[in-house]
């Protein structure tokens, strides 16, 4: 619509204001919108991107504060990459420079000891950006580095040691180790929900009611070293394809077994007497369907 602007305001498609609204759309999502989507499910750059970005609008106010401002009180709700926990994972990225990464390495060390501090559980604190144009303009990384920014190598379970050795830290095991980590990292919520999406779409597929076969849900540690840590209690369902071996073999992620022992790692199963079984059982589903009718001609019975 930007290209054939002039043309559309020629022929009253759009208004004068609309025209002007559409320059300012355009010019922000070429400028901005545009990198940010291809770019952010790249974990270690995320935190520098964020930040960049905000600093980029700051700008962005002496030409269109109206829209700089809104995109600013946006950006301010979504921090989450700039915690403490996730600044951390910026030490892999290219876009970093080593000064940078200098400072973040020596006030990380300032908070702990070699060992890592504990994973602290639950909703991490979003820092507050400021909003003041010399203060944003002001801003580094390293001042969003706090005592949960070496949370990652208690997770991991590598040594911090590396942050006081000279840059560039490649080569070192513990370095290694992190880069390797965060550079498969998938970060973005929409990348999560498609995982989500899978799994319901999964489920959908292989049941169609609630009023029959329960399972268990197994929680694995590792894809590597599979050992269940854990299991849900679903609802009771029935399967739709579950003749002959189809049940194993057709219904990816369906353990081979017949029935589930109750224990301590049923995440959810107060309800049940711990050692109780729950089997499960050969179903078959029923489903009625309305179709609509496509044909007219009278049927002789």
């Amino acid at each position: 619509m930007f290209l054939f602007r002039h043309q559309l305001l020629e022929l009253g498609i759009i208004s004068k204001d609309m025209h002007d609204k559409l320059r300012r759309f355009a010019v922000f999502v070429c400028l901005f919108y545009v990198k940010e989507w291809l770019t952010c499910t790249t974990a270690a750059d995320a935190a520098v991107s964020d930040l960049s970005r905000y600093q980029d609008l700051n700008v962005l106010r002496r030409v269109d504060p109206k829209v700089a401002e809104a995109a600013m009180e946006v950006y301010g709700r979504h921090t989450w990459y700039l915690t403490q926990e996730l600044v951390t994972l910026a030490l892999v990225s290219s876009l970093v420079d080593p000064p940078t990464k200098r400072r973040m390495a020596d006030v990380i060390h300032e908070y702990a000891t070699e060992q890592a501090t504990a994973t602290r559980m639950g909703k991490p604190d979003l820092p507050t950006l400021p909003t003041e144009a010399g203060q944003v303009k002001a801003l580094e990384l390293d001042d969003f580095i706090g005592p949960e920014s070496r949370t990652v190598f208690g997770v991991l379970g590598i040594s911090a040691g590396f942050l006081r050795k000279p840059l560039p830290w490649d080569g070192d095991p513990d370095f290694d180790r992190l880069a390797t980590f965060v550079l498969h990292l998938r970060v973005t919520n929409d990348t999560a929900e498609r995982g989500v999406k899978l799994i319901s779409d999964f489920i959908g597929h292989i049941t169609t009611s609630d009023f029959e076969l329960q399972e268990l849900l197994q929680v694995e540690a590792s894809p590597a070293e599979p050992e269940a840590v854990g299991s849900l209690l679903l609802a009771r369902r029935s399967l739709l394809v579950v003749r002959d071996d189809a049940y194993h073999h057709l219904l990816h992620g369906i353990a081979a077994r017949t029935e589930d022992t109750v224990t301590d790692a049923v995440l959810n199963g107060a309800e049940q007497a711990a050692g109780s079984r729950l089997q499960r059982q050969t179903r078959v589903s029923l489903t009625i369907r309305h179709v609509p009718k496509v044909l007219k001609a009278k049927l002789r019975l």
